[in-house]
């Protein structure tokens, strides 16, 4: 008979509870993923990360820590929270929250991600006396993913730099104008990616065709939908079209370069008042010109009355500033029945007919 029937049963349930402690699932975990383990370099992807807690709630929002330098790796805006997920399992309420954020790898080379986030998670706690809610500092570190980044294939002399996933398209309107009238060449590009300074592809200007530089416009989405607008100006009837625009860029879903051509533009000229203006909140000077799309001719002559000057040769483009009666201007170049003078600094469009006899 064993003397000590008690001491056994005590070990015994002791040796019990530790076992199924040491296989209960954590009561909070983090995850992540990525949409494309093998990305072009500067191709946009997703990362998701999730973090699950059981039995218990978190009372802040995931910090994330130990990301890769921008260099390497750009996480594009922070982490946007999704629609919050529970489930029973056996014994434990699960509650699954996601949160996203769009990267775009900066070398090609294979990048180890594995961040560490810090939360403050929330556990209610019930005694003889109440309930009262405990939070405590949690950090946890997410199990290493691997995203291995391929370099680009030798690119064509034209290749603009743009890298991604978009339906691109180009526009110019209006099209029915009188010469000194604005045109605007609209270009969208509607998805995600990369798009480099200056990758937008330019209408070059001549002696008959005034051209701005382009600018990115206020009609767009951050992520999906990028547009872009140039200025230019048919100074003469003898422009009959705007240039066609060879668009090159790089496909990541193809996997090759791709070139889309747009124009060229055909130009009706007619006799009516034509309204073309800029768009709002666009302000294109002298220093947004192209260069070698004007000539100069430098000389001072003095006003018979007041002028108004515009931005181009036209009365229905947009006018700049006004010039008082009797001041004394430079010519800087001449179109037609039109001036491009200097005036105190500024300079723009009067008609040749403000100048005193």
């Amino acid at each position: 008979m064993n003397k000590y029937p008690f001491a056994k049963l005590l070990l015994l349930l002791t040796l019990c509870s530790l076992s199924a402690y040491g296989n209960a699932p954590p009561a909070v975990e983090a995850r992540l993923s990525v949409s494309n383990p093998s990305p072009y370099l500067k191709e946009t992807i997703t990362l998701t990360l999730e973090i699950i807690t059981r039995d218990i709630d978190i009372s802040s929002r995931p910090d994330l820590a130990n990301l890769p330098d921008r260099n390497i790796m750009r996480i594009l805006g922070s982490f946007e929270a999704l629609a919050v997920q529970r489930e029973r399992d056996g014994d434990y309420e699960v509650t699954r929250r996601r949160y996203r954020a769009q990267a775009r790898p900066m070398q090609s080379s294979r990048i180890s991600l594995q961040p560490v986030v810090r939360l403050t998670s929330r556990r209610r706690i019930r005694s003889f006396f109440g309930s009262t809610i405990e939070e405590r500092p949690v950090t946890l570190r997410v199990p290493e993913v691997i995203i291995d980044v391929q370099p680009l294939p030798p690119a064509p002399d034209n290749f603009s730099g743009v890298i991604g996933k978009f339906d691109i398209d180009i526009a110019a309107e209006p099209l029915e104008i009188q010469a000194g009238d604005l045109v605007t060449v609209k270009t969208i590009l509607q998805g995600d990616g990369w798009i480099p300074e200056n990758a937008i592809p330019t209408i070059g200007a001549s002696p008959q065709l005034r051209a701005y530089r382009v600018r990115p416009t206020t009609d767009q989405d951050s992520r999906r939908r990028h547009v872009f607008s140039q200025t230019v100006v048919p100074m003469d009837e003898r422009v009959q079209d705007i240039p066609a625009l060879s668009f090159v860029w790089f496909n990541t879903q193809t996997g090759e370069y791709q070139t889309d051509t747009f124009g060229p533009f055909a130009l009706q000229y007619v006799d009516k008042k034509n309204d073309s203006h800029l768009e709002a909140g666009e302000e294109l000077t002298e220093q947004d010109l192209i260069p070698g799309s004007r000539g100069l001719r430098r000389s001072r002559v003095q006003l018979s009355d007041a002028a108004r000057a515009y931005l181009a040769p036209a009365t229905t483009s947009k006018s700049t500033f006004t010039i008082p009666p009797t001041a004394t201007i430079r010519i800087l170049e001449t179109h037609a029945n039109w001036l491009l003078i200097n005036y105190d600094g500024n300079r723009g469009w009067i008609p040749a007919s403000s100048l005193a006899p």
